[in-house]
């Protein structure tokens, strides 16, 4: 099985399973581009962290669950 390069993405997942949410919805709420999300769960880039704290703010938790390591 791949690793995944944006572990983080798995957070974002469960935060939003949690609240019964998908991308367009967070999309939606937060204003951020789909494709920023979707890039982010394909492995193909992770949102800057303005968009991060956006996130954080939204479900609530510290921006730093979203930290990968290297």
């Amino acid at each position: 099985m791949k690793k995944r390069k944006y572990e983080s993405y798995l957070k974002f997942e469960e935060l939003m399973n949690q609240k019964s949410m998908n991308i367009p919805k967070v999309s939606e709420e937060l204003d951020i581009p789909m494709t920023s999300l979707y890039d982010w769960k394909n492995d193909n880039s992770k949102p800057k962290l303005e968009k991060l704290l956006k996130i954080a703010g939204f479900f609530d938790v510290d921006v730093s669950i979203f930290a990968d390591a290297e």
